[in-house]
């Protein structure tokens, strides 16, 4: 073979190569014309250990008309596309059902272990013995939750169909009504915090406007807070009560006012909570913007009103490929990982009347998302889990969770509340715990169920305590009573001589995120970098690039899209689910925190220009 031959010899293997591939993708349809069914695919830098391709969807194939020599030719087409890929998600809720939602849209298998027995409600739901709705907690749907406002409109559920209008709140102390919160939008916008101010201002019944004006301080600090990373983690390291003391917040404001929305907010005291953390909620709920502390309130359960038809949605879209579940009664209890990455999950199956059995199933992509608690479980029986990744094992070793008792009363007759939602202030039956109550039969389509003997129905309450640790020990029976001869009462005089005919308490032990000072620190990321197929999602977690803060469904709900994005993206397979921010800072927060970080960068400039030598 001549040099020339020798040099042509590479370009010419390659043409004859792709005009292979060129014919191996071209057929004829009915009419005689020649198609190409050739598909486009583009091998990446192998994401865990090998290439992947990404998918360009290619015509219908009629298996009819073809020949022995096409199908062969597509046989050898098929050889070359990627398989689908399957991603496990630890934990349902609003993250798990999110992280869900992302991946199956993007073609992904997709299955939701949930150690709760129906956690989609996709078997009718949550019931007490009586057969009568109960759920987890109550929780509102507050003005800025974008993204959970647009899946409505994605599944074609018209917001007034689900969800309440906007309420009122109250705020009783034992003295009685303390203070209410308007509904914002009611009213003309004004810049906040001066709209917030303003119309409050006439609503707060035994505060002083003296002491209201102590706010300032805090606000100002507001400003400051998140400067920079480094000013945002000496706040995270103080408590809210040194943070509202140095602001000169009076002992009456945070008696009266915010150490109640805190523990009812963030579920802790202030002498218990990250600074910063505080800070964030605030902002978010209620300094923000006007209309921010807005709240409407779903018309039955959440579980049935939103997430089954968000999950039967995922279902009915799957292709006939694709493997979409949710497994309840599922208890994860290791998390196998490898130099590969994370590989497999074995999973504790309870099935009633059948008891207990183990599966191992492998994965390429696992997203974890569950609380401090169910980290903390998993990790114990992780071994390889907690070695390899130091940030899980920080979190799960420094973080801890708070108690939260949920309670439902069903009563005798009719009372009408001034408010449909409430929280209780300052009263000695708490022993420490934040307390809310909520007039279902203002709120719920059908909070009975099944309806009592003589068919008649009256209010359904529901309460809820939050850092509950001093009342876990109490029985049913006294947690009842409490609620029905000495707090309800107290707020509103109509409950004294109903009766109840029935009632329902759920204990759940160290079940909500604790934000303790230091937390910027030990909170994990969703990003986990020596195993880079798992993910982390939930309300835990630092470094979320949006607006949403504090417990709340909103940030759940978009950590779970965000981790779902990451494995899409690191994999290169699907396009990622669309996030929502929340509405931009006003002008005026926007030049006084500008300001704010320009004083700080001055501030270390010239702290580096004094260290100098000369």
């Amino acid at each position: 073979m001549g040099p020339r031959m020798r040099l042509y010899s590479p370009m010419a293997a390659g043409l004859l190569f792709a005009a292979g591939l060129l014919w191996c993708g071209i057929y004829l349809d009915d009419s005689g014309r020649r198609q190409s069914l050739l598909i486009p695919t583009l091998v990446r830098k192998p994401a865990f250990g090998r290439a992947t391709r990404t998918q360009v969807p290619y015509p219908s194939l009629r298996a009819q008309n073809a020949g022995n020599s096409r199908q062969g030719r597509l046989q050898r087409l098929h050889s070359i596309l990627p398989k689908a890929k399957t991603a496990v998600v630890v934990g349902g809720g609003w993250a798990g059902f999110g992280a869900m939602k992302a991946l199956a849209s993007a073609g992904w298998n997709v299955t939701v272990f949930d150690a709760t027995p129906d956690p989609a409600a996709l078997n009718g739901g949550w019931r007490n013995e009586n057969d009568r709705p109960i759920e987890a907690g109550f929780k509102g749907f507050w003005w800025q939750y974008p993204n959970i406002f647009s899946l409505l409109d994605e599944l074609n559920i018209k917001k007034d169909d689900v969800l309440t209008p906007y309420t009122r709140s109250g705020l009783y102390t034992p003295k009685g009504l303390y203070t209410q919160a308007p509904i914002f939008s009611d009213f003309p916008r004004l810049p906040a915090p001066f709209g917030q101010a303003l119309y409050t201002a006439p609503l707060f019944t035994d505060l002083p406007l003296s002491d209201r004006l102590t706010i300032v301080g805090l606000l100002l600090e507001m400003i400051r807070y998140k400067s920079s990373s480094d000013i945002y983690k000496q706040y995270d390291k103080m408590t809210a009560m040194e943070l509202f003391q140095r602001a000169g917040v009076s002992s009456a404001l945070i008696e009266g006012f915010l150490r109640p929305i805190l523990l009812v907010g963030l579920f802790k005291p202030p002498e218990d909570l990250s600074a910063a953390v505080v800070m964030d909620m605030l902002y978010y709920y209620a300094i923000g913007h006007q209309n921010d502390f807005d709240v409407r309130w779903a018309r039955k359960p959440i579980n049935e009103a939103i997430i089954k038809p968000m999950v039967e949605n995922i279902m009915s879209n799957a292709n006939e490929k694709q493997k979409v579940s949710v497994e309840g009664g599922s208890y994860v209890k290791e998390i196998v990982v490898d130099n590969k990455g994370a590989t497999s999950v074995r999973i504790e199956k309870i099935v009633p009347g059948k008891g207990k059995s183990e599966e191992l199933v492998e994965a390429d992509a696992v997203i974890l998302a569950v609380g401090v608690t169910g980290l903390k479980r998993i990790l114990d029986g992780s071994s390889s889990l907690a070695t390899t990744s130091p940030d899980l094992r920080r979190t799960a070793e420094s973080m801890t969770a708070i108690d939260v008792i949920a309670t439902r009363l069903w009563f005798d007759r009719k009372v009408q509340c001034p408010f449909p939602s409430n929280v209780f202030a300052g009263y000695p039956q708490l022993e420490g715990a934040g307390g809310t109550f909520f007039c279902l039969d203002a709120l719920h389509d059908d909070p009975w169920g099944t309806l009592p003997e003589d068919g008649k129905v009256g209010s359904v309450i529901a309460a809820d305590f939050y850092n509950s640790a001093n009342l876990m020990g109490l029985s049913d029976e006294e947690i009842v009573r409490r609620l029905k001869e000495e707090l309800l009462p107290s707020a509103v005089e109509g409950f004294k001589d109903a009766k109840i005919v029935d009632s329902w308490v759920k204990r759940f032990p160290q079940a909500v995120t604790h934000f303790a000072p230091g937390c910027a620190d030990t909170r994990p990321p969703q990003d986990i970098p020596e195993i880079n197929n798992l993910v982390v999602a939930g309300d835990l977690v630092r470094g979320l690039e949006h607006g949403s803060a504090g417990l709340s469904q909103e940030r759940a709900y978009v950590s779970g899209l965000a981790a779902a994005n990451k494995i899409i993206s690191r994999f290169r397979l699907g396009t990622e689910h669309p996030i929502l921010q929340t509405e931009e800072d006003e002008e005026q927060f926007r030049a006084l925190q500008a300001v704010a970080t320009q004083l700080e960068e001055t501030r270390e400039f010239a702290q580096k220009v004094l260290r100098l030598p000369f």
